[in-house]
């Protein structure tokens, strides 16, 4: 989030409230990630392995995957994971 304020893609104010917003999720930890497929994301997409985590995250699980990253969005488009964000 930080980077995306230095980038002024958000404001200090949004990086609060969003952080905020966050410790109220109920969050768990999820220890089932695919390292062989995180890769071919990876290579696939042009991703770094930590941002192409996320995208298997998101199709293992089928869930939305939320980002401000053009690539990492245009990623999950081109593998079919909803938008939400």
């Amino acid at each position: 989030m930080l980077a995306n304020e230095r980038r002024q893609r958000i404001t200090p104010t949004q990086t609060a409230t969003t952080l905020k917003l966050v410790e109220e999720l109920p969050l768990w930890l999820d220890n089932q990630a695919d390292s062989e497929t995180t890769l071919q994301l990876a290579r696939a997409h042009g991703l770094t392995v930590y941002d192409a985590v996320y995208l298997e995250l998101a199709l293992r699980r089928q869930l939305p995957l939320v980002t401000l990253d053009a690539s990492v969005a245009e990623a999950a488009r081109r593998a079919n994971v909803a938008p939400n964000g």
